[in-house]
């Protein structure tokens, strides 16, 4: 994964699959850049994504709900687009 390094919020990145797709999305992004630097990353773009909700409780005895989440879709599927399921089949 290749992000410009930037002033501005920008939060663009390119995932590439090969050495080509790195090559363009380095150009892409030095153009881009604010001080002509760039980051590379590691994609976990396919892994499962479960998510833990933790639990509160405040001075009067109220409660908030302790679960966990597991989205249907892999990492890089917007959560508002995927299934989840709770409790997580995974765990």
């Amino acid at each position: 994964m290749v992000k410009p390094i930037s002033r501005s919020h920008d939060t663009s990145r390119i995932i590439c699959f090969n050495s080509d797709d790195l090559e363009a999305a380095l150009e892409y992004s030095f153009d881009r850049a604010y001080i002509n630097q760039c980051s590379i990353e590691q994609s976990i773009v396919g892994y499962k994504e479960i998510e833990m909700v933790g639990g509160i409780r405040d001075s009067n005895g109220n409660k908030i709900l302790v679960s966990g989440l597991e989205d249907m879709d892999p990492v890089g599927i917007h959560s508002g687009d995927s299934i989840i399921f709770a409790p997580p089949p995974k765990l």
